[in-house]
C-alpha cells in the first residue's frame, strides 16, 4: 500500500507528452510522486510561484552561465541546498555532472541516492536533467 499519493502533473486528459491516453487524471505512488515533484522543484525559478519568492532550484537560471567548473559547483551546490530546504525526506549521495562531446554548453545532471519514505537499502537514480545547450 502506498505511504504517499497524489495526481501527475501538469494534469492532463487524452494523450499525455508520453503518448498514453487517459479518462481520469493519472495517479502517482509514493517514488514516482517524490521523483515528480522533486524535479518540477528543481526546474522552478526562484520568485516563479507565487506567495513562495524563495522556492525552487534555480537550474533554468544556470543554463547561460559559462560551462566550466565554477557553473558546475554551483548547480551542485543549488540541488544539494534545495534538497535539505525542500526535501529532507532524500539523502543525496553523489551528483554526476557531465559534459556532451557533441554541444560543448550542455551538461546532464544525475542525481543519486535513497528516499527516507521507503525502505530501499541501495542508491537508486534519483534524477536526470539535460541542460541544453545556449547556441552561444
Amino acid at each position: 500500500m502506498a505511504k504517499l499519493w497524489g495526481t501527475n502533473f501538469p494534469f492532463y486528459k487524452g494523450n499525455s507528452l508520453l503518448g498514453t491516453t487517459s479518462k481520469v487524471l493519472p495517479r502517482q505512488e509514493d517514488y514516482r510522486l517524490i521523483r515528480n515533484d522533486y524535479l518540477q522543484g528543481l526546474m522552478t525559478i526562484k520568485g516563479e510561484r507565487w506567495y513562495r519568492p524563495d522556492f525552487g532550484g534555480d537550474i533554468p537560471r544556470l543554463q547561460f552561465d559559462p560551462n566550466d567548473i565554477g557553473s558546475k559547483t554551483l548547480i551542485e551546490d543549488t540541488i544539494r541546498e534545495y534538497t535539505i530546504k525542500y526535501h529532507p525526506m532524500i539523502r543525496i549521495s553523489d551528483i554526476k555532472i557531465d559534459d556532451d562531446s557533441n554541444a560543448p554548453n550542455k551538461v546532464s545532471i544525475k542525481i543519486y541516492g535513497k528516499w527516507e519514505v521507503t525502505s530501499a537499502m541501495s542508491d537508486q537514480l534519483l534524477a536526470s536533467i539535460v541542460v541544453p545547450a545556449t547556441g552561444v
